[in-house]
């Protein structure tokens, strides 16, 4: 009968759909992979009964209020039949794409299923997509000279890109330690695979040169060190040994690596005084009217690196500006910039800065609440319950909520992806829970 082989389809779907996701012009392909997930799996017996439980998971009401919160807001927006299309567009599409990676995760987390299967199949699907994107890089270098660092990837940009690698890097992190700690196992897959993920990972943000993804790299090394060394019952660190002590010797070794890949990091500290001062210095404003600064030894100051730092500067002082916000809106920066200096601006590439300006501070810290109660809850389950989950939730949030101050993620396809895998994580975390409760 076909239910009975639905798990087994849907877990095909889901790695079909996590290969298209970041592949240009699939829009209408993964939107209806989505659907026919969603149905597929709420067809699962017991699928429904275990998404009810999550009425009681307190940050689904933390999104509910947030939710209402950018509907209240339709009576001040600046643009609201804007806001409204975003919402439908934004928002709403990614609450459905959430409730499709739970009802997935619920329909293949069967009884007796060895670990969290729909996590297993996200592996697989990030490696896949490593090692094409790996691929193409050299395809490109082979036929046509264009450096990794100039090219615009088969998965998408190099934003998009180093964020899939930090996603996957930090799973096979939690599955590693996991294994060293004898803690209970986050992905049942052999070491060679967990190899090849890890290498996949390390080598795309290296040869694509991604200094934000090496920044997520490192942090992600030293704070599970830090965990291993510090926080970690005294029998669990008995069993770690010199692990962590290790790790924190090679971080080194890895900035070094990027310091010397990457010449933008040795103009940085040079630059970011420039960045701050961002009245003093408007050209993130209009560069041709107002020149870039230039630097001590003439050259120009490191102009990512200063965008990014005065985008995010100016954008903090429209929010104290507009504390209500002015609506949900991918656009809220650009209004903001445009109505308060009359030019146009672009996007602020930091989604903290985009979403400050459009939900206002109070729907800011709802959706920090929601991303805070899943860190705690992710301690829980790595300090109480030994648990390696507790870790890989905690590096994927706190991974999420980092890289959306000094990036653009809050919106599209990583936003949408973020949901599907917090939607995944939600079921693993109840299914743990429930396990682990006897």
């Amino acid at each position: 009968m076909i239910r009975d082989r639905l798990p087994s389809l849907l877990s095909f779907g889901l790695l079909t759909l996590l290969l298209v996701w970041f592949l240009p012009h699939t829009s209408g392909l993964r939107y209806g992979l989505v659907v026919l997930l969603l149905a597929g799996a709420v067809a699962v017996p017991g699928v429904r009964h275990t998404l009810r439980r999550l009425w009681y998971f307190p940050p689904v009401w933390g999104l509910i209020l947030l939710s209402l919160w950018l509907l209240l807001q339709l009576f001040w927006a600046w643009y609201p039949l804007e806001t409204l299309e975003e919402l439908k567009g934004q928002w709403l599409k990614g609450g459905v794409i959430l409730l499709t990676g739970a009802a997935v995760a619920a329909a293949l987390q069967q009884r007796g299923a060895q670990g969290f299967p729909a996590l297993r199949r996200l592996s697989e699907g990030l490696t896949l997509i490593m090692l094409l994107q790996l691929a193409d890089y050299m395809r490109l270098w082979w036929t046509q000279g264009i450096l990794p660092r100039d090219a615009v990837g088969l998965f998408g940009f190099k934003t998009e890109l180093s964020y899939l690698a930090n996603l996957l890097f930090a799973m096979c992190l939690a599955e590693g330690f996991s294994r060293l700690c004898q803690l209970r196992s986050v992905l049942p897959v052999s070491r060679l695979q967990l190899a090849i993920s890890t290498l996949a990972a390390i080598t795309l943000l290296v040869v694509a040169g991604a200094r934000n993804g090496m920044i997520g790299m490192a942090l992600l090394l030293i704070s599970t060190a830090v965990l291993a060394l510090f926080v970690l019952p005294p029998a669990i660190r008995q069993r770690v040994k010199l692990w962590p002590l290790l790790v924190i010797l090679a971080v080194p070794l890895i900035g070094f690596l990027s310091w010397k890949l990457d010449p933008r990091w040795q103009r940085l500290a040079e630059t970011l005084p420039y960045a701050v001062n961002s009245a003093a210095h408007p050209s993130w404003l209009d560069s041709e009217r107002y020149p870039w600064p230039r630097l001590a030894d003439g050259n120009l100051v490191e102009i990512s690196a200063y965008e990014r730092v005065a985008f995010l500067t100016e954008g903090l002082r429209l929010s104290w500006q507009y504390p209500e916000g002015i609506g949900f809106t991918r656009k809220a920066f650009s209004h903001a910039v445009e109505a308060k200096f009359g030019l146009p601006s672009r996007h602020a590439h930091s989604g903290m800065v985009e979403w400050l300006l459009a939900m206002g501070w109070l729907g800011f810290a709802l959706w920090c609440a929601v991303l805070l109660w899943l860190i705690q809850r992710g301690f829980h389950l790595l300090l109480r319950r030994g648990s390696g989950l507790g870790l890989l939730l905690v590096c994927v949030v706190s991974g999420f909520a980092s890289r959306m101050v000094i990036e653009n993620i809050t919106r599209d396809l990583t936003f949408e992806w973020f949901m599907l895998q917090l939607g995944i994580l939600w079921i693993c975390v109840l299914h743990e829970e429930q396990k682990t409760s006897f």
